[in-house]
């Protein structure tokens, strides 16, 4: 079933303990494995991954769990939550470094991007698992757009942090 695929990300939702953070931790490899080192062009794949994977989870989840549409096991949210925080990141550390200069945590590592997936995993985690402010009112609204908008939020206020730690 191509929607069960879809919204357990391959069968990681599938996970028995944990499958949201699980889910997240396969987004993360994912976007380290197929973002590129180009800053811009990182940017433009994190937020095309973060369509797709929201465009297609919209599809697949009322298919794959119509009774209960954020079940534990659907992760294609945290896909496209943790891309966006990503393109986010991506598009505006040049423009942060310009600012601030090589300083902060972007000094101490030779990769950016390998530093930048594991920070943005983090602060992506502590946002989805709080739920504050716009977060916890779309999580507590049941449609396949809320089960989506809550992690892509949560995407957005994980670059904030994320930013500012590499740049401080």
């Amino acid at each position: 079933m191509i929607s069960k695929w879809v919204c357990t990300f391959g069968g990681v939702g599938l996970a028995p303990v944990a499958p949201g953070t699980v889910g997240s931790i396969a987004a993360m490899v994912f976007c380290w494995i197929v973002l590129p080192s180009n800053m811009s062009s990182a940017s433009i794949l994190a937020f095309l991954i973060a369509v797709v994977s929201s465009v297609l989870g919209m599809w697949a989840i009322p298919l794959y769990s119509p009774k209960e549409l954020d079940h534990k096991s659907i992760v294609i949210d945290e896909v496209a939550g943790l891309a966006v925080c990503y393109a986010i990141c991506f598009l505006l550390m040049p423009m942060a470094l310009k600012v601030a200069g090589p300083i902060g945590l972007f000094k101490s590592f030779p990769s950016l991007s390998l530093a930048l997936l594991p920070v943005g995993f983090v602060f992506f985690r502590i946002f989805d698992i709080w739920k504050p402010g716009w977060i916890g009112y779309y999580d507590r609204i049941k449609s396949p757009f809320a089960t989506i908008m809550d992690d892509l939020l949560a995407g957005c206020f994980a670059a904030v942090p994320t930013l500012i730690l590499f740049i401080l």
